[in-house]
C-alpha cells in the first residue's frame, strides 16, 4: 500500500478518522470564536459543518485501498466501547496559548477513553502502512486558527465558556476531506458503530 506517498491523482481520497459533535456543540463553538473574532480579527473560526474531534489523519490514499482500510477500522474497534465525554469550561492553544495558531475546546472527563481508541486505531493501521505517529495525542476540540501565533491569555482567561457534560460517542467516523478555495468540505465515508 503506497498510501504514506500521499498521492494526490484524481483516484484518491483524503482521509482522516474522527468523532463528530452534535449540532448544538458546533454552533456554540462557531458564535463564539465569531463574537471573539470581533475582539481579535486575527481569529479565523472554523465553520459550525467542520468542527469535530480527529483522532487520525490518514492522508491521500488511493481508492483502491478503501475497502482494507475501512476493513481494518472496523476490525480494530470490535471490541471498543461506547462511552461518555466531557467538554470542559476552558480554551487552550497550540502551541501554546501565549502563542497561539490553533484553539480549541479541551475534553476532561472520557479523555481516556477517547486516547485509548486513538491508539487502537493508530496501532492497527499502522499495520497496513500508515505512520504511527509517536508524538502525544491530545484529544481536542479544533475550533480557530490564526495565521501568525497570537497571545491569547488575557481574552480566555477573562472569558466565561460552556460546559458540555455526558456526550455520548457510540462511532467512530472515516472523513473525506475535500480541499478548495472555500475552504475544506468534510464527508462521511463510513461509519463504525461501537459496542
Amino acid at each position: 500500500m503506497e498510501n504514506n506517498l500521499q498521492s494526490k491523482d484524481k483516484e484518491s481520497k483524503r482521509l482522516f478518522i474522527g468523532i463528530s459533535l452534535s449540532e448544538e456543540i458546533c454552533n456554540y463553538f462557531y458564535d463564539l470564536m465569531l463574537n471573539l473574532s470581533k475582539i481579535n480579527k486575527d481569529i479565523q473560526p472554523i465553520p459550525a459543518q467542520n468542527i469535530h474531534i480527529t483522532l487520525k489523519f490518514l492522508g491521500n490514499v488511493k481508492e483502491s485501498d478503501l475497502e482494507s482500510i475501512t476493513a481494518n477500522i472496523k476490525l480494530s474497534l470490535k471490541e471498543s466501547e461506547s462511552f461518555k465525554f466531557n467538554i470542559e469550561n476552558s480554551l487552550d492553544g497550540f502551541p501554546r496559548l501565549s502563542a497561539s495558531r490553533i484553539i480549541f475546546g479541551t475534553i476532561g472527563g472520557g479523555r481516556s477513553e477517547m486516547e485509548n481508541l486513538f491508539n487502537i486505531i493508530k496501532d492497527n493501521v499502522s499495520k497496513i502502512g500508515f505512520n504511527r505517529e509517536e508524538k502525544k495525542f491530545i484529544p481536542h476540540i479544533t475550533i480557530a486558527r490564526m495565521k501568525f501565533p497570537v497571545n491569547f491569555t488575557d481574552l480566555i482567561e477573562n472569558s466565561q465558556f460552556k460546559i458540555f457534560k455526558n456526550i455520548s460517542c457510540n462511532k467512530v467516523i472515516l472523513f473525506e476531506s475535500i480541499l478548495s478555495r472555500k475552504g475544506p468540505e468534510y464527508l462521511i465515508e463510513k461509519e463504525f458503530l461501537l459496542k
